[in-house]
């Protein structure tokens, strides 16, 4: 009996790992290299796919020689990358308060968060002879490239609070890990320190700079069920960074047209169109000044009034569910159009069933 719960207990942990939400973060360890790009042992960052600097610096891609750490300055340095064979490296403090010294590493998501959601981010971090704190992640709308050096002043969702010091020997790698509310459907993020010399610990100054090498970036969605959004100073955080994103050229992008399809004589969403709605609606809580236009469609079967009134309880039905998901009713346009406007032939079962649709498309479109 024992050795049957115990059986259970572990497939039920195998299970368990396996549920857990995939990484967002694209190219994660640093691994990838754009097309016709060759790692050499002085590379740049932006020799990587889906990473870039958000600002005018240069942060490093270093890479392993000989199961070391190869520094382009002539040494080697006796530790590996955490896995695969590189990793992204920044400085994080030094300079003085009027010119800091600072570079950023910029990253890439699958796909864009969902507000109100949990997320764990979490890497792992060698200092270069002298440890610190502070470094942390701040997302965006977009990819940002700034004509900017020194701290960039956006605002960061979490942190590395304590103070990692420098390590030899094994255990030379530390994990930074800590978990956010999502408050914008953001695609991109920037990592690096986004505090004062000042308001950033330090284990040491003997070199009047401190740098950092970072691998294994990892941002996942929490199993937790989504909180509620209604932290205000959260949500400014949010909401500046989309200002600073959008005085370095970084544009929100508009949501494409969406079509929302019904059965036969039918106004109730199914559980497919129900995901791509809120998908929509997330992108729609961080534009609040776009209008949506819901246009509302039906077959030709049956009478004329009778499909136009079916079309307008469709379109209602798309209205109410956006309006639940928390998009102002005066953001959202309602129309209806009966039978009048198929997208496909009538006299065949798959023309009618494009025609049974619900058009949602930003308005003025």
């Amino acid at each position: 009996m024992k050795t049957f719960v115990l059986a259970t207990l572990l497939v039920l942990f195998i299970l368990e790992l396996n549920a857990q939400s995939p990484n967002l973060v694209l190219n994660p360890g640093f691994e990838t290299l754009r097309a016709n790009e060759k790692l050499n042992q002085a590379n740049n960052l932006s020799i990587l796919e889906d990473w870039s600097s958000p600002a005018l610096t240069t942060p490093m891609l270093f890479t392993t020689v000989n199961g070391n750490i190869y520094d382009p300055h002539g040494s080697l340095w006796p530790f590996r990358a955490r896995s695969g064979a590189n990793v992204a490296g920044i400085n994080v403090y030094g300079g003085t308060d009027v010119a800091p010294l600072r570079e950023y590493i910029q990253g890439k998501l699958s796909r864009p968060l969902i507000p109100g959601k949990k997320y764990y981010f979490s890497f792992y971090v060698h200092y270069h002879c002298e440890g610190a704190s502070s470094i942390g992640i701040a997302f965006l709308p977009g990819k940002m490239a700034a004509e900017a050096v020194g701290i960039l002043p956006l605002q960061p969702v979490s942190w590395q609070r304590e103070l990692n010091k420098y390590a030899k020997g094994e255990k030379t790698w530390a994990l930074v890990r800590d978990s956010f509310i999502a408050y914008q459907p953001f695609t991109h993020f920037v990592i690096g320190n986004f505090f004062s010399n000042q308001d950033t610990r330090i284990e040491s100054n003997g070199f009047d700079h401190h740098f950092a090498y970072i691998d294994d970036v990892e941002i996942t969605e929490a199993p937790d069920a989504p909180l509620p959004v209604v932290d205000s100073l959260e949500q400014r955080k949010w909401q500046r960074n989309i200002e600073l994103a959008a005085a370095a050229g970084v544009a929100t992008p508009k949501p494409a047209a969406l079509t929302v399809y019904f059965d036969f004589d039918k106004s109730t969403l199914r559980k497919e169109e129900v995901a791509r709605l809120d998908s929509l609606a997330t992108l729609l809580l961080a534009q609040p000044a776009l209008k949506l236009d819901i246009i509302g469609h039906a077959s030709s079967e049956g009478a004329d009034q009778y499909n136009l009134a079916l079309s307008q309880k469709r379109a209602e039905r798309v209205h109410r569910y956006l309006i639940r998901k928390g998009i102002p009713a005066q953001q959202l346009n309602l129309d209806a159009r009966g039978e009048k406007e198929p997208v496909a032939a009538n006299d065949t079962q798959e023309g009618r069933a494009k025609n049974r649709r619900v058009l949602l498309i930003p308005a003025g479109e």
